[in-house]
């Protein structure tokens, strides 16, 4: 079984397909089950910048339209509807209340920024220092633990454009 857990569509700052594409792409691909996991960074939120959670009403029809497409048709894809939630260290209580609002299939977590109020600079400072922020980062999110999978470990290095070496230590 081909499974993907990890797509992101044009509800998201870096996807760029509405549902019904990444559906067929899928499809092509010979991807079994697809889990379409926009972003969801508590930092955008907090900051008051467009964000997902304007979108989720939209977003929820487009994959429900899709599903219902699929349904219809004689292909075997199943649709889920995931978020990859990111950055809940801003606020992990607002984090934690969306995801009992919303009946998610799937939740990734993952850290994209430094936290709210942060003077670091992850393209400037020393690697080293923004590595060790970086995991710690995600040790608290691994703490709060409200995911089903964790992602992007590497996101420092192909990102950031930290070098391999600065994780040996960790």
């Amino acid at each position: 079984m081909r499974i993907d857990s990890h797509v992101h569509s044009h509800f998201s700052y870096d996807g760029h397909d509405p549902v019904s594409l990444l559906c067929t792409s899928a499809i092509v691909r010979g991807v079994d089950v697809l889990t379409v996991t926009d972003h969801c960074d508590i930092r955008s939120h907090r900051n008051g910048h467009a964000s997902y959670l304007a979108t989720l009403q939209e977003r929820g029809r487009a994959l429900r339209e899709a599903q219902e497409q699929l349904s219809r048709g004689k292909e075997s894809l199943l649709v889920l509807d995931g978020i990859e939630l990111g950055d809940i260290g801003n606020d992990p209580d607002f984090a934690a209340e969306h995801l009992h609002s919303y009946p998610y299939d799937f939740v990734l977590g993952s850290v994209h920024h430094a936290l709210d109020g942060s003077t670091v600079d992850i393209y400037h400072d020393d690697p080293l220092m923004v590595i060790e922020l970086y995991f710690e980062e995600l040790q608290r999110l691994v703490e709060w633990g409200q995911f089903d999978s964790l992602a992007h470990l590497d996101y420092p290095v192909f990102l950031w454009k930290a070098p391999e070496r600065t994780f040996r230590r960790f």
